[in-house]
This record gives C-alpha cells, structure tokens and sequence, in this order.
C-alpha cells in the first residue's frame, strides 16, 4: 500500500473527538485531526511534544471534513504529538535551499609576539578592537546541516607595549602590526532548533601591513579554526537578519607568524532563495 492510500484512509475514517493531533507521521507528512477548528488548507500549524515544548511546523495541503494531510516545513514531527494553528502575529518562514548575504563583524584580536634582543627575550601582548565586512553564501545540505563559503575584507589594527622597548629594533616601547586581509572561510553549520552551531576554518592572506614588531613576511598569511552560535532573525519567507558570535583560534605555528585569537560580533543581510 503506498503513501497517498494510508493517507487517504486515515482522512476518511470515523472522527475521533480530541483537541488537534498527529494521527499519523510517514515521509515527511502527517494526519492531523482537530474537532475544535476549521481545517484548510495552506494553514500553519506548529507541533508541540509532551512537555509542550515546540518540535516542528507543518503546513496543510489537503482537507478532508476535520482531518488534514500537512508536510513538515520545519523540525520534526510523531504520531501522538500536540498540533496548534499558527497565530496571526507569527511569521513561519519556508526553507531555502541557497542563501545569500552580507554581514559586518566587530572585532576583539588579541595576539603575542616574541621580541628579542641581544641580552633579553620578551612576550608582548598586541590587542585591538576592529571591523572586517563579509559576504557569506549558504548550501542547505538537509534539515540539519548546511555549508556556508565566506568572503570577507578585514581591518586588522593591534598594539601593545614591550616592558623592555624591544620593538622597532629594540628602539621603541610601542609595538604595532597592522595589516588589511582578504579573507575565506567554510564552516558547516548544525541546526538545533531556532540556532545553529558553526565550525569550520578561515584563511587570510594580507593585502597591505606594517609593522615594528613582526617580519612583514611573517603577516602574509595566517589561518584559524572557527568556532560560532548564531540565529537567522526572519523577517519574512525570504529575507532575514543572521546574529552570530564566534572566536577564530589561530593554527599558526612559528614564534615569529602571527598567533591571533579572535573574538567577534556579526550581524547582517540575507536572502534565501
């Protein structure tokens, strides 16, 4: 018996007298019946476990008496399960296989450098607060997972001061490094309900730099590995604002290359289609 015939027998069975329910979960779609309510179709009914906690979203497409045939649209869904119509205020947002965007990040760097001279050695902790501008493109892999390629611009401004002026040829106290970097990075993203979980990594090659306290050659490429939590703030079924927070931890080896830890903030622009 296929699919479509063990629908079409649980819509026309006898009612059965109970508040909205999933009566029936296969491939993707459910039977839900509902004595308190007109069922039609293009509906939106959330789908709420045994701890009235929210587990998916289905949207009805076929409408038989006070029985439905709705497909899951969002999370996940088992007989037995709550159903609850959709109130007017709420927006439920259709998936999109791609998404596009654009996002600026405000960043917290902190990064230690070796400064030596003939007699002595010291560590200098460089810091410094600045901003990169990105465009990220989206892959909706299945429910759960997604890839997301990144391209971004960044600032990169830090300094410090070495206790024993070791910086500038061990003539200066003030320590800089300074460098623009064209930036890619792939993360996989995990969805857990409303959020999402990134990891991945970044590379960075300098477009310009300067610097008192690092080779110039020492700055022209670094890479890290990428950790972020974030939610996409929907605004409509196509439109959307991503808030992230992430930290990139540096996987360069050398006394000399930059180590870098970063701490940011993004917030910006997509698109899903």
């Amino acid at each position: 018996m296929n699919i479509q015939r063990v629908f079409l027998i649980f819509l026309i069975l006898p009612n059965i007298s109970f508040a909205a329910r999933v009566i029936l979960f296969k491939n993707q779609s459910a039977v839900i019946q509902s004595t308190d309510e007109k069922l039609e179709a293009g509906q939106i009914y959330f789908i709420y476990d045994e701890n009235i906690s929210k587990t998916g979203t289905i949207q009805l497409t076929t409408v038989k008496n006070n029985r439905a045939v709705g497909k899951v649209i969002e999370g996940t869904v088992n007989a037995g399960q709550t159903a609850r119509l959709q109130e007017p205020h709420q927006v439920v947002f259709k998936k999109n296989k791609f998404e596009l965007g654009l996002s600026i990040q405000y960043l917290n760097n902190a990064l230690t450098v070796v400064e030596k001279s003939a007699v002595v050695s010291e560590s200098v902790a460089l810091t410094g607060n600045n901003f990169a501008l990105s465009f990220f493109f989206d892959y909706k892999i299945n429910d759960s997972f997604s890839a997301k390629t990144i391209l971004g611009y960044e600032i990169y401004d830090l300094k410090g001061t070495s206790v024993n002026s070791l910086c500038e040829n061990a003539l200066s106290a003030n320590c800089f490094v300074k460098s623009n970097y064209l930036t890619v990075g792939e993360h996989i993203q995990f969805y857990v309900s409303e959020f999402w979980l990134a990891l991945g990594g970044t590379v960075k090659y300098s477009l310009s730099k300067s610097s008192n306290a690092l080779f110039l050659d020492d700055i022209k490429l670094k890479s890290s590995v990428d950790i972020a939590i974030g939610k996409n703030f929907d605004l409509n079924q196509v439109h959307f604002i991503p808030v992230s927070l992430g930290y990139q931890h540096s996987l360069n080896i050398s006394d000399e290359a930059p180590k870098n830890s970063q701490i940011y903030l993004s917030v910006g622009y997509g698109r899903g289609f």
